[in-house]
């Protein structure tokens, strides 16, 4: 699924559009998808598209394409995050940590007290679930 888009050469274009210093691989993998010239904005309304129209995507590409478009740390993404969020959580919490991260990423605070202060993991499922529903049910 994730030949549709490199994921991989848009977040590098994100992190690029954000102002950081790419290394030559990453200015490598954007030249290689043929990205030189493609706007960040453009980009995200792709992944957008993509994760709203392959619904058959596996829950790796989910998390891939999620990763990619939260390096974009677009405050505008807020709403589609926050939706996704809610259909991830209910469908598969590893998909829907990823969108936390982004959450957090884009100033919003999606995890509890206990584990901003001792950190939080990917793979707390359970921790993970109780952050999702806490934040959502605030929304």
């Amino acid at each position: 699924m994730n030949e549709l888009i490199n994921l991989r050469a848009a977040a590098y274009i994100f992190e690029r559009a954000n102002g950081y210093e790419l290394q030559d691989y990453q200015r490598d993998e954007i030249k290689k998808a043929g990205y030189d010239n493609k706007a960040a904005s453009i980009l995200a309304l792709e992944i957008i598209n993509l994760l709203k129209c392959h619904n058959d995507m596996d829950s790796d590409s989910r998390i891939t394409a999620y990763w990619a478009l939260g390096k974009r740390q677009d405050k505008n993404l807020l709403n589609f995050f926050q939706e996704s969020l809610n259909e991830e959580t209910a469908k598969d919490i590893r998909v829907a940590y990823q969108i936390m991260i982004a959450l957090e990423d884009i100033g919003e605070n999606i995890f509890g007290k206990d584990r901003q202060e001792n950190g939080y993991s990917f793979d707390e499922d359970e921790l993970n679930r109780r952050d999702a529903i806490d934040y959502l049910s605030k929304l």
